[in-house]
């Protein structure tokens, strides 16, 4: 849920392999995956997302794009019934 509520308000990700990162992050599109203990790794990257504003608001966008069009409850709702209805349908 964290990575969807930063994605929502179009915070920069960085984060580790952990908690489902690679579904939502895309290198650089939409947040930034690093090894746990990597210290100059994160220092460089958290110096970017600093740094590189527009880089950064392109990815703000992006962020919020996906949130709109896959993780909106009005998505999910349908999805979400489909499946239970043929789940239902199969007793």
């Amino acid at each position: 849920m964290v990575y969807l509520e930063a994605l929502y308000f179009g915070t920069p990700i960085i984060t580790t392999q952990s908690g489902g990162a690679s579904l939502l992050i895309k290198e650089g599109e939409t947040g930034y995956i690093r090894q746990l203990g990597d210290v100059s790794e994160w220092c460089e990257t958290a110096e970017i997302v600093v740094e590189k504003q527009i880089q950064v608001d392109e990815m703000r966008e992006k962020e919020r794009k996906i949130i709109r069009e896959r993780f909106l409850w009005s998505k999910l709702a349908p999805f979400f019934l489909e499946v239970y209805n043929e789940l239902l349908s199969r007793q």
